[in-house]
């Protein structure tokens, strides 16, 4: 495999809570690498763990040539 890709350099993560106590962390700026942005719903405080989730996704797909359809699971 290549370099991996400077992630938190082009992209980000917007949180939306919810009522029940979970966030829907949202992945933005995969569109720059042609790749359709990510969403993981987890309990509050699994910010960290959700930069590194996308980190992987994000460096898996660009690097295999692999892409994620709509709801498809990783």
């Amino acid at each position: 495999m290549g370099t991996p890709l400077p992630t938190l350099f082009w992209t980000g993560i917007v949180n939306f809570h919810r009522p029940d106590g979970h966030i829907d962390y949202t992945a933005r700026g995969f569109e720059r690498f042609g790749l359709a942005n990510l969403s993981w719903l987890a309990p509050a405080g699994s910010g960290e763990e959700a930069l590194e989730l996308f980190d992987a996704l994000l460096n898996y797909q660009y690097q295999s040539g692999q892409r994620f359809g709509d709801s498809h699971t990783a």
